[in-house]
């Protein structure tokens, strides 16, 4: 039996696979939504790294299949507008007049403020003096950014400029309303007012506290904390260092500050070497942790002739182009995050695994779609091959050029792969398998899943709970996105009941004999129609019955 997951970033990175078989237009329909959402999530990622040229490219590439999408329109003008203000410091007026052409297809305002405004230095505060660095000794100097701006988002003063009746057909904001911009002034000045209070805390020398606020600023809006990466980073660094000091042994703890480290490291650049080291004091107190700890993980590296290298460790053969200490970062994620899951949800450390898996890590998402013939735009796949329940095959797919391989990626793809055989001839149900791979991510990624059940919950695109956890394969690509996030929270419900290896079992268990027998016997819970209210009041609190789920033909 073959299994294949297409890890799809729906507001995180999640997977979910193209369906072979004669339907499609609903195949290629799904691949465009999965294309149309990676897109989106690379072009935010490049907008905090305040790269605009590359955000430009990707979400343009993908225009085409976005059908009005409004957080897709408002990510490429935030885009536009960056480039277009890179290009006209840069003196390029000719070039930054094609892109207000652009602007001024999906926002006809733009047209009153296309003329070039004089440059303006941006100011940068030095009154304050800087923090020291974490007390850990022997590393490279963390030294904290330099004060950015808060007010980078314009806010426009102007009045919409009219919609024509009959849009051209070339446009693509086919099914937007007469502003497809329009944003809650609220909410952009709550993000502004978090924001404000976060860099006050931080050049306050209150990490903790600037930390959290700059969490709650990315969550009401994730463009206003672009120009303020820098501090948060430093504050995720400064927390991976005391909770270090605090000398905390625990596993999961460690993998958790391992993961900051890595996404501190994507915001921050210049930090690099700073994070370098901490993964590696990280990886030295995981090794002197006690039996609990991840063993020391050996990478055997050879070189071969075409230009990949190979970077060999106990389950994985990992094949790749790039630098040896990425290649033994690469390997020990795989390596860590197989035990962790085995120990999180089966309570074992199974036997060595026979065969390897494999591990492609291809130089750039146009080398990984010319060898696997999947989309580009996607950051990976995990394909595994079973026999009668037993794994004959393993394989993971991504591209290094992706920010969150190693974040998330590769950690949520190899959970796909620990799952694999684990329930005999049985397959795990999708909602399963993705709610489990995504509960490996950052918990930011987690989040911004749940956070869409509201939106899913009064368009009515919700599942019942019975058809959910009986559905043999993905639903439509319209259905994606509530697909996931009712998942990932269904089996988060499930898990804060009673733990990690009771559902583990219990999901055996409803394998062998049906769910709801199983729900009884685990968690007394009666039946779908009860786990059904269950999880609708805790997920949506004063809301006693699942009036969001959609009205579904059968």
């Amino acid at each position: 039996m073959t299994r294949t997951g297409i890890l799809a970033i729906l507001c995180a990175c999640i997977v979910f696979p193209i369906l072979a078989g004669p339907q499609e237009d609903r195949d290629r329909a799904i691949a465009n939504a999965v294309a149309v959402q990676t897109a989106l999530v690379q072009g935010r990622d490049a907008l905090q790294a305040r790269n605009y040229r590359t955000a430009v490219t990707v979400l343009e590439n993908q225009i085409a299949h976005i059908d009005g999408n409004r957080e897709y329109l408002e990510a490429l003008r935030t885009a536009y507008r960056g480039y277009i203000g890179e290009l006209r410091q840069a003196k390029k007026e000719a070039d930054a007049q094609i892109y207000v052409n652009r602007l001024a297809i999906i926002d006809p305002t733009v047209m009153a403020e296309s003329k070039p405004a004089p440059a303006a230095s941006p100011a940068i505060s030095t009154q304050m003096a800087y923090p020291s660095r974490p007390a850990i000794a022997e590393q490279p100097a963390l030294t904290p950014p330099l004060r950015t701006p808060v007010a980078v988002i314009e806010e426009s003063k102007a009045a919409p400029a009219p919609q024509p009746e009959a849009p051209n057909r070339g446009m693509i904001v086919r099914g937007v309303a007469a502003d497809p911009f329009s944003y809650d002034n609220s909410t952009l000045k709550q993000a502004k007012s978090l924001l404000q209070r976060a860099e006050d805390a931080f050049f306050g020398e209150r990490y903790d506290e600037a930390g959290k606020l700059y969490e709650q600023a990315n969550q009401v809006d994730r463009s206003v904390v672009v120009p303020s990466k820098e501090q948060w980073a430093y504050c995720k660094f400064k927390s991976v260092v005391e909770q270090l000091n605090r000398a905390s042994n625990s596993l999961p703890t460690l993998a958790d500050l391992e993961r900051d480290v890595h996404q501190a490291m994507s915001m921050a650049p210049r930090m690099d070497n700073f994070g370098k080291d901490l993964l590696h004091k990280i990886q030295d107190r995981r090794n002197g942790a006690g039996a609990d700890a991840a063993p020391a993980v050996d990478v055997r590296h050879q070189k071969g002739d075409t230009g990949w290298s190979l970077a060999e460790t106990t389950n994985f053969r990992i094949y790749h182009k790039m630098t040896r200490d990425m290649a033994d970062q690469t390997a020990r994620v795989a390596e860590r995050t197989r035990i962790d899951m085995l120990r999180k949800w089966f309570g074992e450390t199974e036997a060595d695994w026979n065969p390897k898996c494999d591990i492609v890590v291809h130089a750039s998402g146009e080398e990984y779609s010319r060898t696997t013939g999947v989309n580009s735009s996607l950051p990976g796949h995990s394909t595994t091959h079973s026999d009668g329940g037993r794994v004959i095959s393993r394989r993971i797919d991504v591209h290094s050029d992706n920010p969150n391989m190693l974040v998330a990626i590769l950690p949520h793809e190899t959970t796909h792969v620990v799952l694999a055989g684990k329930y005999g001839e049985q397959t795990v149900p999708r909602w399963a398998d993705e709610g489990m791979a995504v509960l490996t991510e950052p918990r930011e990624k987690i989040d911004r899943h749940l956070q869409m059940l509201p939106k899913h919950m009064q368009e009515r695109q919700l599942f019942n709970v019975r058809e959910l956890m009986q559905m043999n394969d993905y639903p439509q690509a319209r259905s994606v996105g509530p697909f996931y996030a009712q998942s990932v929270s269904l089996v988060e419900y499930l898990v804060n009941q009673k733990g990690p290896r009771e559902f583990t079992e219990f999901m055996r268990d409803g394998l062998r004999g049906g769910y709801e027998p199983a729900l009884k016997r685990h968690y007394n819970i009666q039946s779908f129609g009860d786990l059904e209210q269950r999880w609708t009041q805790s997920t949506f609190p004063g809301q006693a019955t699942p009036t969001g789920v959609a009205e579904r033909s059968r």
